[in-house]
């Protein structure tokens, strides 16, 4: 009830660092959904770099899979 979609590496053309998933979730959440009006919050450095491949502000968290020093 709280997400409009949630993919996987498994549900997208390519995984991250690729922008595929982040574009399927846009287009999931409506057809005209700009990359650029988003933010992507994410807890690896995957994340970062799938986020600036797709237009997007990227949030890093540390209490997900890696530490500050990576």
């Amino acid at each position: 009830d709280r997400f409009t979609s949630i993919r996987g590496a498994d549900d997208v053309p390519n995984p991250k660092p690729s922008a595929d998933g982040l574009f399927v979730c846009c287009k999931d959440m409506d057809d005209s959904l700009n990359p650029s009006d988003c933010v992507y919050i994410g807890d690896s450095p995957s994340d970062a770099v799938a986020a600036q491949a797709a237009g997007m502000i990227s949030i890093g968290v540390l209490w997900g899979s890696h530490s500050e020093d990576k």
